[in-house]
């Protein structure tokens, strides 16, 4: 749970210096800049508007390398190297 706390504070602390972005609309910003396209769920109205808050910008470089150097996983490789899947 560190790792993943670390991982929060960090998308919490982008979210606030971009205008209040929630960490999952800098989540799905940041999987944006690294070129994959999310198809985050929504169960209603509120989730896809949520959702829709992480377009119209874009997460600056320093603070892409700052996610990039939280997100490690297995103390090895950052997410950009792993494929993740659902189930």
């Amino acid at each position: 749970m560190e790792k993943v706390d670390a991982v929060v504070a960090e998308l919490r602390r982008i979210g606030d210096s971009n205008g209040g972005r929630t960490p999952s609309q800098v989540a799905l910003n940041w999987l944006i800049a690294k070129g994959a396209v999310p198809i985050p769920g929504a169960k209603n109205r509120r989730q896809a508007e949520e959702n829709a808050g992480a377009l119209g910008w874009r997460i600056d470089d320093d603070d892409l390398t700052a996610l990039d150097a939280v997100a490690v996983l297995h103390g090895k490789r950052s997410l950009q190297s792993r494929f993740w899947q659902h189930g």
